[in-house]
């Protein structure tokens, strides 16, 4: 009955929760809710470190209030921080420095946690941190208190699944976290690498500096400290692709029989096809709808070109200019030194900084109906937005399509923000959306997802280009052995092609090979079949991270259940809590370091390094330490003794009786104690001599080395 009470709370909390914001940084006087203004960031660490198809990131922020009016050591705030993570992301960590003590969070049930937490906040002046999934993608983190004149270091970690494609492992994580700060952080950035993952990169506009760290070994770093010029977009960490025939697995066995694997398939370094493109680059920047530099826009462009293209493609770039020219006649073939050499000649100073779209648009149009030697797939990548509307869109459409010109196939990648918006035909669309659409329709290309990061949108926009599949099959299997309980991290469907990775996780039973089957076939001027068996006798093996990812798809999956029963919550919040997984129905919590115990009522071992500290306590009864209480519950008294005369250091400081939320009711005098020696009487009253109501209270003793902690119980 207990328990469902628990769960039905746990999904009440969640059914009421409103989020501030998906990005923002603020500090706030819980006691004066007036009180507030956007926070800082100090600094950051960000540790990238590759774990197979998912990175573990560990972030380290000190939070503040510098740059708002709340910075006297007597404002007490505070820091509250929301952002958002991709939705296969899972946390695994959080930490709180207390003074100089690292105190490492507990994970429990959100309910719980919120009320401890909020208890101690409203309260005392206690220092605790707690940390949320509100939904499929966003997170919030609180910590408190922060003086107006102090910082208050955290630390965050999660797993995310990287993104595969020919030639790199692509890992990334919103620059909008960083730009919730009122001053810019300094970030250090820390790449680190191992047998798999090798050769790293960033999109950024800076040199990493190879370094051999005492901590991490062989790390690339390097320190940046504004992020304006990148605008909101996603900031991806690159790794050389580690695939063995376009296949990269890794395995981890827990017993004997079961096993877990991780898997990463790309299709087009598997499959043998002819597939050549040629490729036009039409970048229109307009500078009244973007926040992203020119440069940093370049930069994006090429590296997408480099992970996508290869020496059968070629391609062309034509820029935005009142008479725009394709840069360089004829066709590029698109070798790395061929990409990076006509990329490389663009600083910037060539465009205009209005958009050009419809004069580029009948520039590449014409070129390509001089070429009939080859299909042409044109890349729009513009930042303009003044073609939206339906009388404008539509007489665009016919002036391009009205001259029985051959047309390229047309994709087009939208990098404006703050975009307005076009009500027809029942529907909104942003900037120049619905002239997008249709000129994508006509020409059999594609329109990318509107108001999504831009490195995302081109990742999108070069995959589409390469050859749909029209039917395929996949399989994995052992030569001794079967796989089972899969898990997907991102749709392959009919809408797949031959550069969309198949990335899963799963169980396995049994040794020997693995095996990977694909078949199917695509079409060019005929239709093609392929089938291919690769077999892998040698593999990776990862630690119980490996287990971790398939447990956090398992936990995902269950969260996707409209209307769970309490079965479910229940078996979500009992897997989120042993392997130290957060659920939208737990929550990490970090309190004071006395309060941070381990409850051997758990599933879960006092022992392990795994785990976080407890928010409720035990009774300790060893050899050296004796601490009972008498009767246990109490009615009307109850004794409590303690004896640590055996240990060389028995001198007592403090003994207290605080409620469960951390508020000291109740302190015992111990002027006259000696030898490690106590034994006292208490009628369950408060240091006022009011009776406490029933619950659980726990009675705190201090000494020079040590704290221990007793839990009685009211019961009246």
């Amino acid at each position: 009955m207990k328990r469902n009470l628990m769960l039905s709370l746990v999904l009440l909390f969640i059914a009421t929760y409103t989020t501030f914001s998906s990005y923002s940084l603020r500090v706030e006087d819980p006691h004066n809710t007036w009180k507030y203004s956007q926070g800082t960031m100090d600094s950051v660490a960000l540790i990238v470190n590759p774990k197979g198809i998912y990175c573990q990131y560990d972030m380290y922020i000190y939070f503040s209030s510098k740059g708002s009016n709340y910075t006297k050591s007597s404002d007490t705030l505070e820091s509250q921080f929301y952002f958002e993570l991709n939705k296969n992301a899972v946390v695994n960590d959080s930490w709180l420095w207390v003074e100089d003590t690292l105190v490492k969070a507990k994970l429990i049930d959100r309910w719980t946690a919120n009320q401890i937490y909020e208890g101690i906040v409203k309260r005392t002046r206690r220092d605790p941190s707690i940390f949320f999934k509100n939904s499929a993608t966003q997170y919030e983190f609180r910590v408190y208190p922060l003086p107006g004149d102090k910082t208050r270091k955290v630390k965050i970690s999660w797993l995310e699944p990287g993104n595969w494609n020919a030639s790199t492992v692509d890992f990334q994580i919103p620059i909008k976290i960083f730009n919730t700060s009122k001053i810019p952080p300094k970030v250090k950035f820390v790449l680190l690498t191992n047998d798999n993952f090798k050769d790293p990169a960033t999109d950024l506009n800076t040199e990493f500096t190879f370094v051999q760290d005492d901590i991490y070994g062989a790390t690339y770093q390097a320190d940046l400290n504004s992020f304006s010029s990148y605008g909101n977009n996603n900031l991806y960490f690159k790794y050389k692709n580690p695939m063995k025939d376009g296949v990269f697995v890794s395995t981890y066995k827990d017993s004997f029989e079961e096993g877990y694997f991780q898997l990463a398939f790309l299709p087009s370094l598997a499959v043998d096809v002819e597939d050549s493109k040629k490729v036009i680059f039409a970048i229109d920047y307009d500078v009244t709808g973007v926040s992203m530099s020119i440069e940093n826009m370049i930069t994006s462009v090429k590296n997408i070109a480099l992970k996508y293209l290869t020496p059968k493609d070629s391609f062309n770039i034509i820029i935005s200019s009142f008479a725009p020219e394709l840069l360089f006649q004829g066709w590029t073939v698109a070798t790395k030194e061929g990409i990076e050499g006509k990329f490389n000649q663009l600083n910037g100073s060539e465009f205009s900084n209005f958009n050009y779209l419809p004069y580029i648009l009948q520039k590449a149009i014409d070129y390509t109906d001089q070429k009939t030697d080859g299909n042409v797939n044109l890349l729009v990548i513009s930042s303009s937005y003044q073609y939206g509307a339906l009388e404008t869109a539509n007489k665009m459409i016919s002036s391009l399509t009205s001259n029985n010109k051959k047309l390229p196939r047309m994709y087009f990648v939208n990098f404006a923000t703050n975009l307005p918006s076009n009500y027809m035909g029942g529907i909104y669309y942003y900037g120049n959306q619905y002239l997008y659409y249709h000129l994508a329709k006509l020409t059999k290309g594609e329109m990318v997802v509107f108001k999504q990061d831009f490195n995302t949108s081109l990742n999108q926009g070069m995959e589409k280009m390469s050859l749909k599949l029209l039917g395929y099959d996949f399989n994995t299997s052992l030569s001794d052995g079967f796989c089972y309980g899969q898990y997907y991290l991102q749709n392959f469907n009919t809408n797949a092609t031959l550069s969309s990775p198949i990335v899963l996780t799963g169980k396995y039973i049994g040794e020997k090979d693995f095996k990977v089957s694909f078949s199917g076939f695509y079409k060019t001027d005929k239709t093609h079949t392929f089938n291919s068996d690769i077999m892998l006798s040698e593999y990776n093996t990862y630690d119980e991270l490996t287990y971790k990812m398939w447990l956090s798809q398992y936990i995902l999956n269950l969260e996707m259940i409209s209307n769970p029963a309490n079965s479910i919550v229940a078996e979500i919040v009992e897997t989120s809590m042993k392997n130290r997984l957060l659920s939208i129905y737990t929550a990490f919590l970090a309190l004071e370091p006395w309060m941070m115990q381990d409850d051997p009522g758990n599933d879960t071992d006092p022992e392990d390094p795994n785990e976080g500290g407890g928010t409720t306590v035990f009774m300790v009864n060893d050899l050296d330490i004796i601490f009972e209480a008498n009767p246990n519950p109490f009615t009307n008294y109850i004794n409590i003794s303690l004896d640590i005369s055996s240990m060389m250091s028995n001198e007592i400081i403090s003994m207290d009786v605080y409620d469960i939320s951390g508020t000291n009711v109740y302190t015992f005098d111990i002027s006259n104690v000696a030898n490690g020696k106590v034994n006292v009487n208490w009628n369950g009253v408060n240091k006022y001599g009011e009776q406490l109501a029933n619950g659980i209270y726990l009675v705190v003793v201090k000494t020079k080395n040590f704290t221990k902690t007793l839990k009685v119980v009211i019961q009246k």
